[in-house]
């Protein structure tokens, strides 16, 4: 498997910086403002910090010469503004209002002076201030993020001292974890910050090695990989972290004949069961399909076998639970080619493709993805190129 020195993870993200139809900064629903003190019904007032009530008095004032002591008037500052008109200019948006951001110069991404129109603002159709493109829709990934910033803007980088990245998820919250060849998985935030790392290490084995990582909200963070034994081959191996990097399963896989296993996918179902894709070499090499319920039981296995050289590389799910599993399978005259295969959630196989290019070279599927419509993506090596 070719190894590539030092790959950067690079988060392609969101990162507002301006106005934009989902911002609720200067739009409100007309809710009014609220005074410092409120009228008693007995006559006594209430001031913020203060007691409040008939009768009380404080001793160190000297109220003979205070007509409203007497007359019980209240001065204009005291008076209880809350009921009156909406007033343009004072930060609050009240009455029939659209916006008031207290300066109302009708600037970029503010309110105009009359406090019934917004200024220039991401989400108009029009392309101002440090806006890259504006297409006034909700869709992200159209080419112009509801950001006004350019799908696919890189928002940071991260270079690891290690000799490959295998794998990426992004999680709920938009943190990105990364596992590496040593089988160390990092978690960053969403400003690119590293959040906590954990590095497994298989029991006895020699080396371990990490190849691939998910994440579901409520299950946590899957990794796999596989690693090296003195008497075993490669053994493979699985581990689920929750969200504070604490180990809540860990699983391994050796085959009867001691061949080579390898963890090639791993993926959390919309219901917290999980699949690990493995690679098992025993006379010849085998896929194995392995889905457990959340609690580590295992409930299927299926298995591949082409006849030669099968391995799995990659699987993920869809909305419907159906599994989705890449790698490579040995066709005669063709070297290895693509394999793409779909189970649904009982492991019924529903369908199988395999792609191959027109030179007899190495074909295989690296990593594959679903959208939310149930559209498989499928990325890997054609030969020497990339596909």
């Amino acid at each position: 498997m070719p190894r590539t020195p030092r790959i950067p993870v690079l988060l392609l993200s969101l990162v507002p910086g301006c106005y934009s139809p989902n911002d609720d900064v200067i739009v409100s629903d007309g809710g009014g403002g609220s005074s410092e003190g409120s009228a008693d019904s007995t006559g006594g007032t209430t001031a913020s910090g203060g007691m409040t009530g008939p009768g009380t008095t404080d001793p160190t004032a000297d109220t003979t010469d205070d007509p409203s002591a007497s007359t019980g008037e209240v001065s204009d500052t005291e008076a209880d503004t809350t009921g009156g008109a909406p007033v343009c200019g004072n930060g609050e948006v009240e009455g029939d209002e659209v916006c008031d951001d207290g300066v109302n110069d009708g600037g970029y991404g503010g309110c105009t002076a009359n406090c019934m129109n917004l200024g220039p603002h991401c989400g108009d159709q029009q392309v101002q201030g440090d806006e890259v493109c504006d297409d006034g829709n909700d869709a992200n990934g159209d080419g112009c993020n509801i950001d006004c910033v350019e799908s696919g803007s890189v928002v940071w980088t991260r270079t690891f001292g290690v000799s490959s990245v295998y794998g990426v998820a992004v999680d709920d919250e938009d943190r990105v974890g990364a596992v590496t060849l040593g089988a160390d998985l990092v978690r960053y935030g969403v400003d690119g910050s590293p959040d906590w790392d954990s590095t497994y290490d298989l029991p006895n084995a020699t080396t371990t090695y990490g190849d691939s990582v998910a994440y579901l909200a409520g299950s946590g963070w899957i990794f796999g990989g596989h690693a090296s034994t003195p008497t075993q081959s490669n053994n493979g191996w699985w581990r689920i972290l929750d969200d504070s990097a604490l180990p809540t399963e860990t699983g391994s896989f050796n085959n009867a004949s001691n061949g080579s296993d390898t963890a090639g996918g791993v993926a959390f179902d919309g219901s917290g069961n999980f699949v690990i894709a493995l690679s098992s070499t025993t006379s010849d090499a085998d896929v194995w399909v392995r889905k457990f319920d959340p609690d580590g039981q295992q409930l299927w296995t299926q298995t591949f076998d082409g006849g030669d050289t099968d391995a799995a590389r990659s699987v993920t799910t869809d909305a419907d639970e159906n599994i989705i599993v890449g790698g490579l399978t040995t066709v005669d005259g063709q070297s290895s080619n693509g394999w793409l295969r779909k189970y649904d959630a009982e492991g019924v196989v529903l369908w199988t493709r395999t792609f191959g290019g027109d030179e007899p070279s190495p074909d295989w599927i690296r990593d594959v993805a679903v959208g939310p419509e149930g559209v498989i993506a499928a990325v890997g090596n054609q030969s020497d190129d990339i596909w």
